[in-house]
């Protein structure tokens, strides 16, 4: 068991609260950094965290301000452990 987990998340653009679902984050156990990158389309939220053999790199995508994308990558074997979700949000309402 994790001896501390990410319970909320909160960002705003330009006074907009942006909608993060809490199983984006709510399973990252022991976040020891956070980091935000971002470019001009896109912006990601980089959480590293874990213990020694169970560390990870997560990396939350959002573009207009909607997250897209989720990707969970295994520090030990990066390339060949990953877990990947993808976002999508009906827009047409707004």
């Amino acid at each position: 068991m994790p001896s501390s987990v990410l319970a909320e998340m909160n960002i705003k653009i330009e006074g907009d609260k942006i909608f993060i679902p809490l199983s984006a984050f709510s399973d990252l156990g022991n976040p020891k950094q956070i980091f935000i990158e971002s470019n001009k389309d896109e912006f990601a939220i980089i959480i590293n965290g874990g213990g020694s053999s169970t560390s990870y790199k997560a990396i939350l995508i959002f573009k207009d301000k909607y997250i897209t994308k989720r990707k969970v990558i295994l520090s030990e074997f990066p390339d060949q452990v990953w877990e990947e979700t993808n976002y999508s949000f009906n827009q047409s309402s707004q």
